[in-house]
């Protein structure tokens, strides 16, 4: 009953102090997150799900390259396979998003894959948007952007795009995880917010085989992000419900991104990187 009444005051505080306030959140939509298989299979059985005979994939140019990763993708789509764009930029440019849209349109595509880092991903949502309204100059893309108004912020106005996407990430940014992307206009050297609940991904696939070819330092730099992001949250719902959420699933995550860089480890740590993965090793032991 204590516990009870401390929830409630402190429910009581935050809405005072800070649910006042006018603002607006859209939700975005997504299925589900899928782990525990090869990425090839998974999308396989994803584009099977949803009908798409027409898949095209963004990828990071390294994978492409210097891996037999992307390959192994291709290989288990068979006939869906549409086409890979491999030249996003590390920082998501409207030029290269103009430039994979002209791709994704010509091979007819009726889903998108990012398979990579936060620009690749970044880079496949602003694609659907770019598609579904016919956008192929940089130019295009202005008036859609996200601006700041005294009501807070507001998204532009994007149509919801009958294209959708599923992400396949190498690194711990978590960008997949919401329905937003930053995009540069290298004209004005500018990095502008694009925003719409449908550019959040269908599905995400977590396959640690990939993260094998992320960079050390790429890997612990968006790996420490990620759990700057987590103690952030952790501290303000502490506040907020007079308890400590989380802090189990915090230490599985900070242990997996040490552990999985050290030589002859298994992928399991890999995988308990990501916090939705501990979350539910958590749920599955209590």
């Amino acid at each position: 009953m204590e516990h009870f009444e401390t929830l409630s005051r402190n429910c009581r505080h935050y809405w005072r102090t800070s649910m006042t306030k006018i603002g607006l959140h859209q939700y975005p939509r997504m299925d589900q997150v899928i782990f525990g298989k090869p990425a090839g299979q998974a999308l396989l059985e994803e584009a099977e799900r949803l009908g798409a005979k027409r898949v095209f994939l963004i990828v990071s140019r390294t994978l492409n390259t210097q891996t037999d990763e992307i390959e192994k993708i291709r290989t288990a789509l068979g006939s869906r396979y549409a086409g890979t764009f491999d030249g996003v930029p590390q920082h998501t440019t409207r030029a290269s998003a103009v430039e994979a849209t002209a791709k994704v349109a010509e091979a007819k595509a009726d889903l998108v894959v990012a398979v990579g880092g936060g620009s690749v991903v970044d880079a496949a949502k602003i694609i659907l948007m770019c598609l579904e309204h016919g956008i192929t100059d940089e130019s295009g893309l202005d008036g859609f952007e996200l601006v700041s108004t005294p009501e807070g912020p507001r998204p532009g106005p994007f149509r919801a795009p009958k294209v959708r996407m599923i992400a396949i990430p190498s690194t711990l940014s978590g960008g997949e995880y919401n329905s937003g992307t930053l995009v540069t206009d290298t004209r004005r050297k500018l990095k502008q917010i694009f925003s719409h609940p449908m550019m959040m991904p269908l599905s995400i696939i977590l396959d640690p085989e990939i993260t094998r070819h992320t960079p050390q330092t790429l890997w612990l730099g968006s790996g420490t992000r990620a759990m700057d992001h987590g103690i952030f949250d952790r501290a303000r719902l502490r506040r907020i419900l007079g308890r400590d959420p989380g802090g189990d699933m915090l230490i599985y995550v900070s242990r997996g991104i040490g552990t999985a860089t050290l030589p002859g480890t298994s992928l399991a740590p890999r995988l308990l990187c990501r916090p939705e993965v501990a979350l539910l090793t958590l749920r599955r032991c209590c």
